[in-house]
This record gives C-alpha cells, sequence and structure tokens, in this order.
C-alpha cells in the first residue's frame, strides 16, 4: 500500500486529456495533405484557461498554415467536464517511404483554483502511419528483331516508388506485328521499393513487318500497402530491322513530349 502512494504521488497529474489524434485522409500518402485534429477534455474539478496546443512533426511532415500562428492553437478556457477541438494541416514529401512516423503535441495551460494559478505543460507522442504507392519503371535488354525472327527478351521490373506492391502480376500485350509467345502473363508476388525482378519472354515479328518501331505493352496490377487495387500499362518499343549491317546505326524517333508552347522530342539510336 505505501509503495502504491508513493507511485501515486510521483506521478504527474494533469487536468487536461488528449484524444488520439484523427487526420483525413484515413490513409496517407506521399504528397498528400493531411488535415489533423485533436480533441482536448477538461477532466479535473476545476477550470483551466490560456490552452496552448503545439505540435511538432518529424520528417516527413511539414506544417501548412491554418492558425495565426503556424503550428500553435488556442483555447481561451475550459470549464470542469468541458471539451474543445484543435486543428492543424501537414504536407507529407512525395518520397517518403512506408512506415510510421511521429508527432510531438506539447499543451500548456493554466489550472485555476480559488488561491493560486498554477502553471503546467505536458507532451505526448503520437505516430501516424504514411503508405507508400509503388511505382515501376520497365527496361527490355535488347529491343531490336528482324521479320520472321523469334527472340527471347528479358523485361526489367524496377519498383521505383515509396512501397511494396503485393500480388503484382503483369500482362504482356502484343499486336498483329509483334507476337507474345509462351504465356502472356507473369505473377511476379510480392515486389518491395527499391527492388527488381527479370521476365524472359519470347517474341516473334511476322515476315511481313515492314522497319520501324512498334508499340507492345504491359498491364501491371498490383495490391499496394494501403490494401488498395492498382493498375497501370506501361508501353514497350520493339524496333524491326529488315537487315542490320556491321556497325549500322539505326536512328529513330523514341518519345514526343508536347510541353505547350514546344515539343520535346527523344532519339534514339
Amino acid at each position: 500500500v505505501l509503495i502504491l502512494g508513493l507511485i501515486f504521488l510521483l506521478t504527474p497529474l494533469y487536468a487536461l486529456q488528449i484524444d488520439n489524434p484523427q487526420y483525413e485522409p484515413l490513409k496517407i500518402h506521399p504528397g498528400d495533405d493531411v488535415d489533423l485534429w485533436f480533441k482536448i477534455t477538461n477532466n479535473d474539478g476545476e477550470g483551466v484557461k490560456n490552452i496552448v496546443v503545439e505540435i511538432t512533426p518529424h520528417y516527413p511532415f511539414e506544417l501548412k498554415q491554418v492558425n495565426p500562428t503556424i503550428g500553435k492553437a488556442t483555447i481561451s478556457h475550459l470549464n470542469e467536464g468541458e471539451s474543445d477541438t484543435v486543428y492543424f494541416k501537414l504536407h507529407v514529401d512525395e518520397n517518403a517511404p512506408s512506415r510510421d512516423y511521429r508527432i510531438d503535441v506539447k499543451v500548456s495551460y493554466d489550472k485555476v483554483d480559488e488561491e493560486e494559478i498554477e502553471h503546467k505543460e505536458m507532451t505526448k507522442i503520437f505516430y501516424l502511419p504514411v503508405y507508400g504507392i509503388a511505382s515501376f519503371q520497365l527496361k527490355i535488354n535488347d529491343t531490336s528483331i528482324t521479320p520472321g525472327e523469334t527472340k527471347t527478351i528479358k523485361l526489367a521490373i524496377k519498383n521505383v516508388g515509396t512501397g511494396d506492391a503485393k500480388y503484382l502480376n503483369v500482362y504482356l500485350n502484343g499486336n498483329d506485328k509483334i507476337n507474345i509467345l509462351g504465356g502472356a502473363s507473369v505473377f511476379v508476388g510480392h515486389l518491395s521499393a527499391g527492388n527488381s525482378y527479370t521476365i524472359p519472354r519470347n517474341i516473334y515479328a511476322v515476315p511481313e513487318i515492314e522497319n520501324g518501331i512498334y508499340q507492345i505493352s504491359a498491364k501491371l496490377s498490383w495490391i499496394g500497402e494501403d490494401g488498395k487495387q492498382y493498375d497501370s500499362t506501361i508501353p514497350l518499343n520493339i524496333r524491326v530491322i529488315k537487315k542490320i549491317y556491321k556497325n549500322q546505326p539505326y536512328i529513330y524517333l523514341d518519345d514526343v513530349k508536347n510541353n505547350g508552347s514546344y515539343a520535346e522530342i527523344t532519339i534514339g539510336v
């Protein structure tokens, strides 16, 4: 009993209670603006006033202005049993990987009784989950083929995003000139951010095909770390050359981007 009494005496007693943070969107992603709010309740038998709530976010969060003083909200007073809510806004860095990130919340206030005003402060630490999003870069080791040729290509898929991809499936789409052989669908499974996976596949160019660039595509579907279904279709260029001479350069138009007042053209060799 004596030990329990000492523990009780040594434990700081605070009049205010800070509830767990509420936020929108419920699934936070890199690049999001997040509305964040806290409910503050006076659980003491006395009134409190001059309540100041300050938050200190850590990476990847950045405070945005919604209060007269950024990162600080005030409540003039709370009587016994009363509550009020304070609001903040955060921006999430676009490159933040998936994990829980820390936010410090400091509350200071004046506790008022009949004889004196007692100033108190407390800090609570919370963690907000950020769900990274997978993004993919695809490369083919050798994109050239001749008419009537069957060729094995190696398609390298790299997850260049901030989150893992679960149950990743890749479906290769050919066309009437370039055929995909040996099955178009490949189940990759789990591909973590920063990791790569290589798919070998045979392609066939029909004999009557002309010189030029022919587009096939890869459709990727996966489940994100936030539990959502994602899909992405990425074009892939195959070069057809009827006859290749030793040391012969082959120049082709690889990409055209319209940037409003001008066009950006990528030439491949």
